[in-house]
């Protein structure tokens, strides 16, 4: 039996466009913990903007990527921000001497996945691994 090219063509799946999702490059991302998430960014937890506040000055914004770059809210004492404590969130959006208690640094990209891993799972180990790593590094 001989084959046809315009058999192949109609019978191979062409979606509509509704069907087709964009996957065009986001300039900035806000992650979160998992479960106070807006949706999610390449299985990564993730924010949108709350009216006039922007994803990034949420309460509940933990880390952030720019382009090819990464950060984490790293406070004045270079320890990382762990949303589940609770003195932690307590302090997100406070202020010392008009200066934010909690500052995004940039971080090497595996410090970012390490806790990363940990805003997605909950395990402590991995914030654990992101403190040595963001140790190392300074």
């Amino acid at each position: 039996m001989r084959v046809r090219i315009k058999d192949v063509e109609a019978s191979t799946f062409t979606p509509n466009k509704r069907d087709v999702v964009d996957h065009s490059p986001v300039s900035e991302v806000v992650f979160t913990v998992r479960g106070q998430h807006d949706y999610m960014y390449q299985d990564m937890p993730a924010i949108y903007d709350q009216g006039k506040i922007k994803a990034e000055n949420r309460k509940d914004a933990c880390a952030k990527k720019v382009g090819h770059r990464y950060f984490i809210k790293v406070n004045n004492r270079g320890d990382i921000y762990n949303p589940i404590d609770s003195t932690h969130s307590e302090t997100s959006n406070k202020k010392e001497n008009d200066i934010p208690v909690w500052q995004y640094r940039s971080v090497a990209y595996t410090t970012f996945c390490h806790y990363m891993h940990f805003l997605k799972t909950r395990n402590q180990n991995f914030l654990i691994y992101a403190r040595r790593d963001l140790g190392s590094t300074t």
